[in-house]
Order: structure tokens, then C-alpha cells, then sequence
């Protein structure tokens, strides 16, 4: 099971930085299962970051925040800094 990480994001804002803590939740996990193999994206374990900052990004959007934008790739472009607990990303079954 994964554990799930408390994160601190830094995001460019149309007036400077803002930064915002986020707790992903299951439903933010399997987004990025969905999501990573409908487009070929690497393992967690092969590219961490890349889980981290998406399972925070969806958990803004299911909350509503505005600072999540319009999809992934333009929230990414915002992310100018991640920071976590110590996080267990989940095993690759395959």
C-alpha cells in the first residue's frame, strides 16, 4: 500500500509565488494509474517527481482550486518547487 504524502507546492502566479500544501487521496492515486497508462508514462519508481507534482495537481483540481489551471501539462509549468514527507510510491506489478 502506498503511503500517501503531505506535499508543499510553489507555484508562479500571475503576481509572484504562492505556495500551497496538498494531501492526495486514493481517488488522486488512481487518476495518475489512469492517466500514466492511457499516455505511456514511467513507473513511479522511474520517474517520481513526475507522480509526485501529478497526484498533488489532481488533488487541487478535485478540490476546486484554481491554482490547479486548466490540465497537468499547464499546471507543471507553474510548479517551481515540491516538497514531501518521506513517501512510499507505489510498487510497478509489471
Amino acid at each position: 500500500m502506498a503511503t500517501l504524502p503531505t506535499c508543499t507546492l510553489t507555484l508562479k502566479t500571475p503576481t509572484g509565488t504562492e505556495t500551497v500544501t496538498v494531501t492526495p487521496q486514493n481517488y488522486d492515486l488512481v487518476r495518475w494509474d489512469l492517466t500514466a497508462h492511457r499516455n505511456g508514462w514511467p513507473s513511479t519508481q522511474a520517474a517520481p517527481i513526475l507522480w509526485l507534482t501529478f497526484i498533488c495537481w489532481s488533488q487541487l483540481k478535485h478540490s476546486g482550486n484554481p491554482l490547479a489551471g486548466d490540465d497537468f501539462e499547464a499546471f507543471n509549468k507553474t510548479c517551481v518547487g515540491i516538497e514531501s514527507e518521506e513517501v512510499d510510491t507505489p510498487a510497478n506489478p509489471t
